[in-house]
């Protein structure tokens, strides 16, 4: 089980504003590959700086989609699905696919399929 402390030095560093956009974009990636809801505030609020680097807004919107148990996270998503950036917009558009997806028996079977393993 992943430490508390390791959990929150993504949240931080992902709120740094020093902090590279390569380097957002990773622990991005890492909070949706955690799975956990307690990161959607955190990378909601990445969302939606419209001045973050565009990579960095699209991997929040990955793990957002990837957190998918998250029906919440679907009005935020929608809201930009008119992004003046096309990457972004398109991720938002995938993120919420999957998340649909996510909850019909295609992907209930795929997931159960993944905790098997």
């Amino acid at each position: 089980m992943m430490s508390i402390i390791f959990f929150q030095h993504l949240l931080v560093g992902i709120n740094q504003a020093s902090s590279s956009a390569l380097l957002k974009h990773v622990l991005a990636y890492c909070l949706g590959q955690i799975k956990s809801s307690s990161a959607l505030p955190v990378l909601e609020s990445v969302l939606r700086n419209s001045s973050e680097d565009p990579m960095v807004r699209h991997e929040a919107a990955e793990a957002m989609g990837a957190i998918s148990a998250a029906d919440e996270s679907i009005p935020i998503l929608k809201e930009y699905l008119s992004d003046p950036n096309r990457s972004v917009r398109e991720t938002w558009e995938s993120a919420i696919a999957r998340i649909e997806w996510d909850k019909t028996e295609e992907g209930a079977r795929n997931k159960e399929a993944l905790n098997k393993h």
